[in-house]
C-alpha cells in the first residue's frame, strides 16, 4: 500500500456510502399514526420544542429519526426541500 489513493482498492468504502435518498422526516410520517403525526407537526413548528427533543419522543414511538435529521428539515437544508413541514 502507497497512500496514493489512485493506487488503493476503495471499493470496501464506495460500498458503505449511504443509500437513502430524501428527507427522513416524510418517511417516518407515514409511519405515524395520526395522533402521532398531529404531534410531531406541532413539535416541528414550535421554536420551544428542540430537535433533540423530537429524536427522543419520536424514539419511543419505536421510529428513528435523528436530532440532524430534524435539525435540518426544520431550516429547510433538509435532503428534500419540498418536504418541509
Amino acid at each position: 500500500m502507497t497512500g496514493n489513493a489512485g493506487e488503493v482498492d476503495l471499493a470496501e468504502f464506495d460500498a458503505a456510502s449511504l443509500t437513502r435518498k430524501g428527507c427522513g422526516v416524510p418517511r417516518v410520517r407515514l409511519e405515524l399514526t395520526d395522533d402521532q403525526r398531529v404531534k410531531l407537526d406541532a413539535a416541528m413548528a414550535a421554536a420551544h420544542i428542540s430537535s433533540g427533543q423530537i429524536e427522543r419522543v419520536v424514539k419511543t414511538w419505536g421510529h428513528q429519526l435523528s436530532n440532524q435529521v430534524v435539525l435540518r428539515h426544520r431550516t429547510g437544508r433538509c435532503s428534500d426541500r419540498k418536504s418541509v413541514v
